[in-house]
């Protein structure tokens, strides 16, 4: 009998579609460009290629970083530690409101009811490192503008999708450094 594979709470699928349709569109875009010579389609080829870029990134990353990653992180060290300015910051930007809203990989993760406290802290602290490693990753696309022929207009292309990209990753990780502290505090109180 085959394991069942639980689609529900994960993005996996999106991933897929993602990295398969940006793919699509990049080749397409790519014939059109060398079909009809027209710059606009070499844009559109770039774009998809960008996206293609960071849904690939995400997915290699949080893979490597799943395997390179072992044994449990240290939570109460210095990186990890609520720092003084974070309970103030998180209750300005309301991140209460809208955590809940944000995308998981895999929901199942970060399932109070599926996993104790001491599990939940190691897979945000994991889930941080993932994204403050990709947060970086974002910035790396835009050296691809320094070998098109326009620089200057895939320069900025490059730029905006890679802040959008970084500020996403940016969410995940207040996201994981608002719930980390409360996840610690359930933990000492189940003890």
């Amino acid at each position: 009998m085959k394991p069942e594979i639980k689609m529900k709470g994960t993005l996996l699928p999106l991933f897929l579609v993602g990295m398969a349709s940006s793919l699509i569109f990049t080749i397409l875009f790519a014939a059109l460009f060398r079909l009809h010579d027209e710059k606009i389609w070499l844009m559109l080829e770039y774009i998809c290629g960008l996206i293609l870029y960071h849904f690939f990134m995400r997915f290699f990353l949080g893979s490597f970083l799943s395997i390179a990653v072992k044994g449990p992180l240290d939570y109460s060290g210095k990186w990890f530690r609520e720092k003084a300015f974070e309970k103030q910051l998180y209750r300005k930007i309301g991140v209460k409101k809208w955590k809940a809203r944000m995308p998981t990989f895999d929901a199942a993760l970060f399932s109070v009811k599926n996993s104790s406290p001491e599990i939940l802290i190691q897979q945000v602290c994991h889930a941080e490192v993932v994204h403050v490693t990709t947060f970086f990753f974002c910035y790396l696309s835009v050296l691809l503008s320094l070998f098109a022929e326009d620089r200057a207009m895939f320069l900025v292309i490059s730029i905006t999708i890679a802040i959008l990209s970084s500020l996403l990753e940016l969410l995940l990780i207040i996201v994981q450094r608002y719930n980390r502290p409360r996840l610690i505090r359930l933990m000492e109180k189940h003890r």
